[in-house]
Parts: C-alpha cells; structure tokens; sequence
C-alpha cells in the first residue's frame, strides 16, 4: 500500500512528537514517526503519515516555514519508503535516468539534466514519478517564514493593486502588493455567484493545492469578498515565456541553447510530475510559462487542467488551437502526450522565435498541424536536441 506523508525537518533544537502531533492532527495526520532527536545545532528530521495524498499537500501547504517556537520547520511530501523500493525494482533504466536532478536555473545545464528532458518527451512514454514533490525555494521559505500561517487569512484591504495583468483562462488578475509584508502577490479574482463559476474556481484552486512543485506556480492564500474568489499566487516578476523568447533571440546561439536547455528540462519536470498527479494540463503555451526574478521556469494556469479518472484515458479538447496536436483536431480529445507535443513547438520558438506550422492564415497553419508539414530547425541547433524537438512534434 502506498502510504504519503511529509519530511520534517529543522536545522536545531529540540521538537517533541506531541508538538507535531498537536500541529498536524487537525490535517488528518495518523503518525508521528521521530527519525531523530534534535539538540543544539543538530538537525532533527520527522516522518509524519497521512491517510490520503490531498491530506498530506494541505498540510505542506499550510505548513512549511511554520515556526515551532523558535525553530523553522521545513516541510516536504514524500512518499513512503515502500513505494519508493517497489518503484526502483518496476522502473526501467530510461526512467530511472529520467529522474536525475536538474541543476540550478543560473548555472550550465549539465548532461545528466539533457538526459532528463531526451528520456521524458518520448510521446508515447509515460514519463517518471518524482520522489519528492513539494519542494520549496529558499526565497519562498523565506517569505513563509516571515509570515504566521495560522493567523486568520488576510483580506481583501490588506493588499493593493500595482498592476493589471492580462491572459489566463478565467478571471481578472492583478499584481498586489502585501501591506502587511510589502511582498508583490499576484491576485486573480474571479466570478463566484453562479455554480458554474464556483466549479471552476473551485476545481483550479483543487488543482494548484495538488500540483505545488519546484516547477509550477504556487497557491498563497484564497478568500471570498463577494462576488468574487480572490486567489492570491506567488508572482513570477520576469513575466511569461512569451516576453523572454525575444530576448533569447538576442542571444549568441551557444548561450540561447544552453538556456533553451534550461527552461526545456525544467517544464518537463513539470510535466512529468503533472502527469504523475493524473493530470492534463489542456493549454501548454508560451503566455502559461512564467520565468521568475532568478530565471527559473514555472509552469502556471491550472484553469484547464483536468484529472483523468481511473475510467478515463483522455480528456475533451481545450485550450489555443495552435498548440494543439493532430489527434485533438482529429478527434476533439486529448492525452498526456498532447501536452508533450504543444511543449515541443514552444521549445522550438524558443530557438528560433517562430511557431513551427505557421502559415498565412489560421485554416493553412491548421492544416500543417494535421499533416505533419513544419519548419525545420537551424544547423546550429545540437542534434539530440533537434531529434528530440522533432520527435515531440511529428504526427504518431
């Protein structure tokens, strides 16, 4: 049985079980399990269970960067140790590959993280389940620090308005400023009278709680001030994907790929770690990738993600027609491997500045999107990425 829980952990200090179990109780949690004890500038590490997956990302959530009295706890999900031995005896060896880490945004990306993005965008693979999910940016942790999480939720009057933003597939969105913190949020507001607006609101809050990751964009806080939800997210402050391919085009080409490399392995993993959730995302586009203040890439706008059930191995088309693939025109649904495929011709704008089935008109790009008729890459491209880029985007 696949058992979920959160590693804690904090870098000194003395934190009981009964404290743990005071903190986590209301969550769900079912145990406690103390891996260490902690004293002076030893670390102290925790395994606390949960009953279900939702439970456990809740709690992380709602948890990590909690104070306990003085100490600083930092919080991930993991899945417990049994699922991870059965998963290292099942996974073959381009999975395992596939699940080496990436190195940081700022430095080169290195052979083992190219690894990562040739052995995860087969089309037809399934693709790896991360270990750790959760993760938590040290920025971030610094900011959850410098906040209590228990206080009551702030409301509507404790931000102000900088700047309106435009995209998304539902609501009106802003960046904010806390004045409480003075850190820059970004709010979406968003209808919340009828039942068909509180579904998708609902359902996209659902959806960020589920899919917090290093790689996607990260839910803060929600609250009601009729008539709308207001749903304040972390502000990626470079923009989107969109903004960033012109300067990429500025680039000399050697630094455009190994940048390119970059936000590549990193979306994957998004991806990758998406999908393992059992979920779709439906509108993979340059406008939904945001490139944080250290340039990191971080996928966001979960509007049209949708859970595939154990019944189900497909979804109903949504999304911007020009990333979609064949079989979505063809057949009005959608697969994993549909994102992996939209992913595939932003990567390729990424290089070259330009969509890759672009024609005249919407009917003729269209129609190149069907046959299989695209641009081909510049020479200087490096060959696996050229083979890779081409695999994710020809008709299966």
């Amino acid at each position: 049985m696949v058992q979920i829980g959160l590693n804690i952990i904090w870098a000194y200090g003395s934190i009981s079980s009964f404290q743990l179990n005071k903190l986590y109780k209301p969550f769900g949690a079912i145990d406690v399990n103390m891996k260490n004890s902690s004293s002076g500038i030893q670390k102290g590490h925790a395994f606390v269970k949960f009953k279900s997956q939702e439970e456990a990302y809740i709690a992380q959530q709602k948890t990590n960067g909690t104070n306990i009295g003085d100490i600083t706890i930092t919080v991930e999900v993991q899945e417990y140790q049994t699922i991870l031995v059965k998963r290292s005896l099942t996974n073959d060896k381009q999975n395992l590959t596939s699940n080496r880490k990436l190195s940081t945004a700022n430095s080169q990306l290195n052979t083992e993280s190219k690894q990562t993005v040739i052995s995860s965008t087969q089309r037809k693979s399934k693709g790896f389940i991360p270990k750790q999910i959760g993760y938590t940016s040290k920025s971030y942790l610094q900011q959850s620090s410098s906040m209590n999480l228990f206080d009551e939720t702030p409301q509507y009057e404790d931000f102000e308005i900088v700047k309106k933003l435009f995209g998304g597939a539902m609501g009106k969105t802003f960046v904010v400023r806390h004045k409480p913190s003075g850190l820059l949020y970004v709010m979406k507001r968003v209808d919340y009278l009828d039942e068909k607006d509180k579904k998708m609101a609902d359902d996209e809050i659902a959806q960020m709680k589920l899919l917090s990751s290093k790689y996607t964009v990260r839910l803060i806080w929600t609250f009601i001030k009729k008539p709308d939800m207001h749903v304040i997210t972390e502000y990626c402050s470079r923009g989107d994907l969109r903004k960033l391919m012109k300067e990429l085009q500025t680039l000399p080409e050697a630094e455009r790929i190994e940048r390119v490399w970059e936000i590549f392995a990193q979306i994957v993993l998004a991806l990758s770690f998406m999908h393992s959730r059992k979920v779709i995302h439906r509108d993979i586009k340059p406008e939904n990738i945001f490139i944080m203040k250290d340039g990191s890439a971080r996928l966001g706008d979960f509007g049209l993600s949708k859970i595939i059930n154990e019944n189900d191995y497909y979804a109903k088309a949504a999304g911007t027609k020009f990333y979609f693939a064949p079989e979505v025109f063809m057949q009005q649904k959608m697969y994993y491997e549909t994102d992996i495929y939209a992913l595939g011709i932003v990567i390729f704008e990424c290089l070259t500045g330009i969509h890759p089935f672009l024609a005249q008109n919407e009917e003729e790009t269209i129609n190149n999107i069907k046959n299989g008729i695209f641009a081909q890459l510049p020479n200087w491209v490096p060959t696996e990425m050229k083979k890779t880029i081409m695999k994710m985007i020809s008709v299966v």
